[in-house]
């Protein structure tokens, strides 16, 4: 299951700052993408001179774990539909898309990221499709064409 999607220039792996165990998940990119690593000692003498910058990355991971508990509760009582949709809208803000609404997304990262199948996130991503709230006509892009009806879907 895909836990999230993070944009270029999105801090992950800072749940390690706060102690001393291994990363409990697994990071891939899906572009090609350039990594940069601060190691802990550096994180903890800079956050002992600015204090600001622990509370900054506090400020991510809470908003994060906040993130992961609506997850835990669409995947316990959300429809599909509505969890696509939802998750759809979060990556509109997510990644800064403005106004233009296509996402590079494969509808397996969809199925992973609402805990569903494959075949499951593609019949109601087709079925947005034919209510013309989606775009699915390029491959690996998610064109929203109907924000409105997207977003009553995701708020059900």
């Amino acid at each position: 299951m895909i836990v999230e999607l993070l944009p270029a220039g999105e801090l992950f792996g800072i749940v390690v700052l706060l102690e001393d165990q291994p990363y409990p998940l697994t990071a891939r990119a899906q572009s090609a993408a350039v990594v940069l690593r601060i190691p802990k000692w550096i994180i903890d003498q800079l956050a002992a001179s600015y204090p600001a910058l622990l509370n900054g990355i506090l400020h991510i991971i809470s908003g994060r774990l906040r993130s992961s508990h609506n997850v835990a509760r669409a995947l316990a009582h959300d429809r599909v539909e509505v969890r696509i949709a939802a998750i759809l809208q979060a990556l509109i803000s997510r990644l800064g898309l403005g106004k233009d609404y296509c996402i590079e997304i494969s509808r397996q990262a969809i199925a992973d990221l609402t805990g569903v199948t494959l075949e499951t996130a593609s019949r109601v991503c087709k079925t947005l499709e034919r209510n013309g709230i989606l775009d699915l006509s390029q491959y690996g892009v998610v064109k929203i064409c109907d924000i409105e009806q997207l977003t009553k879907i995701a708020a059900l």
